[in-house]
């Protein structure tokens, strides 16, 4: 969000601001060299100028800022909203989801209001300290063409010496005028900023491969901890996992059962102890990429076939490998199905044995499972226990589960 925003400062803001700092001292000493005097009013004008384009450029500023805040935060509403569409509608919330909306709108409208306040301030400031340098050099000059002035005159001027000066007083502010124009995107550039700089602290090296193991692998948890900005979600979490056992982690709803799942997937902070898994230390940070086959609650749906959504776990599988994947997991019906990227077309019982399926698909020596019968009926659930039992065959196992029947598979289970 805001990276488009960069164009503008770089390609318009830049260059004006290096014009708007060379142009104007160039084109008042040119005119002090015909007119010492007049370059003393171009100068007397701009820097009272430059003071109040400041005190405004702060102001606007600020402003920018708490505008792009409320940009954010409108499109972060709607995008939430569309995709959570179906659920608002069948929990007939449409009118109260349209008010929050609706709120965030009107903050945004009024932050801009204020942007534009400040810019047509800013634009005024321009605009009289322009015409006031023309009309006092414009003063001077007729006045002292025609012998006029109250004062002696500092310099004498010829109608030729006085056409140059009174020519190059606008274009003194011109430079001004395009740099006033361009603020607005190095405002919004650095409204901006704050977002675009956490991509600096993305640590893009590659983390070494562990060798994938040639059977199921043993685990270890050692005083664990889990912590989300300082607030621990689980600590202190000890337990010894035998290879190719089948562990079920039950509990209350935020007792820290997914946060734990997700140390394998690199999706929580292991901020304290160590997870051993076979020769792998997650303190490490190694890519167990290979190593894990998951199910979630709700796996992800992309839009084309059956088959090609099946095929995620496994790149180069063969539709002889994906076809007998689908049948171990019960997936009835043709492999050449179209799915749309929200599951429209497969039932929430056929959902979760499309995450079975990926599961059967990959040799992963560990299978991850979160929630795999969530808000599902009891004849649904019993359909997909037996796949769940064979899914495990062979491999170091985790399921976060509220389901008693689910938990029954387990060779242990733990109450977090």
């Amino acid at each position: 969000e805001g990276v488009e925003t960069l164009d503008g400062h770089v390609a318009r803001f830049t260059p004006a601001r290096t014009a708007a700092a060379a142009s104007p001292l160039i084109l008042i000493l040119a005119a002090g060299v015909v007119s010492p005097f007049t370059a003393g009013i171009l100068i007397f004008t701009l820097l009272p100028f430059v003071l109040g384009m400041a005190l405004t450029g702060m102001a606007a500023g600020a402003e920018s800022r708490r505008q792009f805040l409320a940009l954010e935060r409108l499109s972060g509403l709607f995008l939430d909203r569309v995709r959570a569409l179906p659920a608002i509608l069948s929990f007939q919330a449409e009118a109260q989801q349209t008010r929050v909306i609706a709120r965030a709108s009107d903050d945004l409208a009024r932050r801009t209001g204020k942007v534009l306040k400040v810019a047509f301030l800013s634009s005024a400031v321009l605009e009289f300290f322009s015409a006031l340098a023309v009309a006092l050099v414009a003063v001077y000059c007729g006045f002292n063409l025609l012998k006029l002035l109250p004062f002696p005159a500092p310099d004498e001027l010829s109608l030729a010496q006085a056409f140059f000066v009174l020519a190059l007083a606008p274009e003194v502010y011109q430079p001004m005028r395009r740099l006033a124009a361009a603020y607005h995107d190095r405002q919004a550039a650095e409204s901006a900023a704050p977002s675009l700089s956490r991509l600096e602290q993305i640590d893009e090296t590659p983390r070494r491969r562990a060798p994938l193991p040639s059977s199921a692998p043993a685990m270890r948890f050692r005083d664990v901890t889990i912590a989300y900005d300082d607030t621990p979600v689980l600590s202190g979490f000890n337990l010894t996992v035998a290879p190719g056992s089948i562990v079920a982690l039950t509990g209350l709803s935020g007792a820290g059962k997914t946060s734990l799942l997700n140390l394998f997937l690199d999706l929580s902070p292991l901020s304290g102890g160590e997870v051993e898994v076979g020769d792998a230390r997650l303190s490490d940070a190694p890519d167990l990429t290979a190593w894990i086959a998951w199910a979630g609650q709700a796996p992800v749906v992309i839009r084309g076939t059956l088959a090609d959504n099946i095929a995620l776990a496994q790149r180069g599988a063969s539709p002889e490998e994906i076809e007998q994947a689908a049948r171990k997991a019960g997936l009835d019906g043709a492999l050449d199905r179209r799915i749309d990227e929200r599951g429209g077309g497969l039932s929430g019982g056929e959902r979760r044995r499309l995450g079975l399926a990926r599961a059967f698909l990959k040799p992963a020596p560990l299978l991850l499972l979160d929630e795999p019968t969530a808000n599902l009926d009891a004849e649904a659930e019993a359909a997909l226990l037996p796949l769940i039992h064979e899914a495990a065959r062979g491999r170091t196992t985790l399921i976060v589960t509220h389901s008693d029947a689910v938990a029954e598979l387990a060779d242990v289970v733990v109450r977090l």
